[in-house]
């Protein structure tokens, strides 16, 4: 890599972190199929994963998660049911990609937001 693309480089994985930081909003809709099937580790990230339900309640989700292939990644989801719209909960995940490794803490706060999705497409 050439010292001019090296400098840009490291200038946006600098500015990545940074936003890391701070909340994010994100709405998205999943559909009743798609609770019926549960989560599915090979839709939302790498290929190759498995997934161990440490629990499982109407009350919340404690699973282990591992990915293989060239995405490999391993990290729990401790997820947390407050009442009838409001999940809460943390994803931990350590990552490697290519000789690098990166590790990506998250605190999730979900509200349910209603029957209809409206304009929001379900979630892939």
């Amino acid at each position: 890599m050439k010292p001019d693309q090296r400098v840009i480089a490291q200038a946006m994985a600098l500015a990545i972190v940074a936003q890391a930081s701070m909340p994010h909003r994100m709405q998205f809709c999943v559909t009743p199929q798609q609770v019926r099937q549960g989560l599915d580790l090979n839709r939302v990230g790498g290929r190759d994963c498995r997934r161990t339900i440490r629990s499982s309640s109407p009350a919340g989700l404690d699973m282990q998660m591992a990915c293989g292939g060239q995405d490999q990644m391993r990290g729990v989801v401790h997820l947390r049911v407050i009442d009838r719209v409001t999940v809460i909960g943390d994803i931990d995940v350590h990552e490697g990609i290519g000789g690098t490794t990166a590790e990506i803490r998250q605190n999730v706060h979900g509200r349910w937001l209603g029957a209809s999705c409206g304009d929001v497409p379900p979630f892939d």
